[in-house]
């Protein structure tokens, strides 16, 4: 009993060299026992290689003091001294390595005591394992990290993270600030629907649908948001694919910056380019470029109307210019209130006026311009009566020219102001006596 007992521990302690040397001829962690005095005793092939020693007969009895700056040398040192009088180990510390000639590197460090078969503490073993390439990526990680948090925090564009459904997984401060969130996890697992109208929100998710479906971004594309309960706001947006590291599209991205106060000036810009002044109403220009935008059978009977004022020379000569910029202005605002929605309205210029009437035939113009010499008997201006001479034109079919239509208006308009002109030069006679 007592001979197979031995022949069994024969085989284990056998079987523990062999482990043990295993470990130390092909572990590529860097393997170490040290005496009391953090003198190496015995190491691995993997250390030794990285010590640049041939055989451990070179390495007994030196220190970490011989290899490293005494930068790391100290802070192990300290370390092996704290075990061998504690009995404490230390798992998985990080420590930097610095070398005198090779730079930088990282270790993943666990040591502890070194017993012997008495119980007695007799040195340190260790194994570190280099996670150099493992820092240089965490590093890169922190860099992005904080290159994100940057933009997360500080941009005031709105920077924002969708999943598949559209719902945001990341806002920024500023989303946020504009949503009125308190804190952009507060975005987290809504919607567009959830703070604008269907009419901004539905475009937005069709928008990123499509980017989900087909990985093409859109780029610099000017949306307008509608809220509920606040004014429209105008912006510029950027939305891209988000991929996970499978090359998997898993949502989308973007980046929204303000531009309402960009879009107002270009409003007013517009407007003032496109209204006349004086009146508010469309000018010439605009109305050229309508004329040949309605110029089409769809539009038919397209009905052209146009207007001279009666009597603004007189009230210029007799009144001053103020006064006459007050009858063309209550002109204006006689045409507003008789014309329709759809009809385009303009100043001609100087005295004369025109007007573009789609889908209305002669009688229906008629009507209106019955309303208009109506209103004008209403109104004066110091005593003197406003009229307008008015000419109209229909173009029935796609065969006749816009231009004779618009000819035609126009002459049957100086026909009437022909008609009108010695009731008017006899008002102007009785006036200019009267002024004397």
């Amino acid at each position: 009993m007592t001979e197979r007992k031995q022949e069994k521990d024969k085989i284990i302690d056998l079987n523990e060299k062999q482990i043990i040397s295993a470990l130390m001829d092909y572990c590529t962690d860097s393997i170490y026992f040290k005496d009391l005095k953090s003198r190496f005793v015995l190491v691995n092939k993997a250390l030794l290689k990285k010590l640049g020693m041939k055989d451990l007969s070179e390495l007994v009895g030196k220190t970490d003091y011989d290899f490293f700056t005494e930068e790391h040398a100290k802070e192990a040192y300290d370390i092996e001294q704290r075990i061998i009088k504690t009995g404490i180990p230390v798992v998985d510390i990080e420590e930097k390595e610095t070398w005198h000639e090779k730079g930088i590197r990282w270790v993943s460090t666990t040591k502890m005591p070194f017993y012997d078969k008495e119980g007695k503490v007799i040195g340190t073993f260790g194994v570190s394992r280099d996670i150099t390439d493992r820092k240089k990526v965490e590093k890169e990680l922190e860099k992005q990290i904080s290159f994100m948090n940057a933009l997360m925090e500080g941009v005031t564009d709105s920077i924002y993270f969708k999943d598949l459904q559209s719902r945001f997984l990341l806002a920024n401060k500023g989303l946020a600030k504009k949503l009125g969130l308190k804190d952009p996890k507060e975005a987290i697992g809504k919607t567009d629907f959830d703070f604008f109208t269907r009419e901004h929100a539905e475009p937005a998710y069709i928008d990123e649908q499509n980017i989900i479906k087909t990985g093409e971004p859109i780029v610099n594309i000017e949306e307008k948001e509608t809220w509920h309960g606040r004014k429209n706001e105008w912006v510029l947006t950027t939305k891209m694919p988000l991929y996970d590291k499978d090359g998997n599209i898993i949502g989308t991205f973007g980046i929204s910056r303000d531009i309402t106060d960009r879009k107002k000036a270009e409003e007013k810009i517009q407007y003032l380019y496109y209204h006349d002044r004086l009146t508010g109403l469309y000018n010439r220009a605009f109305f050229d470029e309508n004329l040949k935008r309605l110029d089409t059978e769809r539009q038919l009977p397209l009905t052209i109307v146009m207007g001279d004022v009666d009597k603004l020379k007189l009230v210029n000569d007799t009144y001053g210019h103020l006064k006459g910029d007050m009858l063309l202005k209550i002109i204006a605002s006689i045409f507003k209130k008789c014309f329709r929605g759809e009809d385009i309205i303009s100043r001609w210029g100087g005295d004369e006026f025109i007007a573009i009437l789609p889908k209305t035939g002669k009688e229906e113009a008629l009507n209106i311009i019955k309303r208009i010499k109506s209103a004008c008997k209403k109104r004066s201006v110091n005593g003197v009566p406003i009229s307008i001479s008015l000419g109209i034109s229909t173009k029935e079919s796609s065969s006749e020219n816009i231009l004779d239509i618009l000819k035609e208006a126009e002459d049957k308009m100086y026909e009437k102001k022909t008609r009108c002109r010695e009731s008017i030069i006899s008002l102007y006679t009785n006036f200019n006596k009267n002024k004397k």
